[in-house]
């Protein structure tokens, strides 16, 4: 089992609450570069809150929190359905 990311994000345009989703460091994400406005498919590994805004099913989700879990860490998923 590799690295593990925990990323607490909000979904753009709503107003429901924030939801926690765990990833793996090698997992392809797409996501929206902020310095350039390009969408672009990047690894778990190499996501910023800073620089980043991550598509889930089609919907932008802001990125509000980012933590590098502990090996060994289960995995968690509040989005509304388990991650894979």
């Amino acid at each position: 089992m590799g690295t593990q990311y925990q990323v607490l994000i909000k979904a753009e345009d709503s107003a429901d609450p924030s939801c926690i989703r765990t990833i793996e460091d090698n997992e392809a994400l797409l996501v929206r570069d902020l310095s350039t406005r390009a969408t672009i498919q990047i690894r778990a590994q190499e996501l910023s809150l800073y620089r980043h805004t991550l598509f889930i099913d089609g919907m932008a989700y802001r990125i509000l929190h980012l933590v590098r879990l502990p090996s060994g860490q289960s995995r968690l998923s509040l989005c509304g359905r388990e991650s894979r």
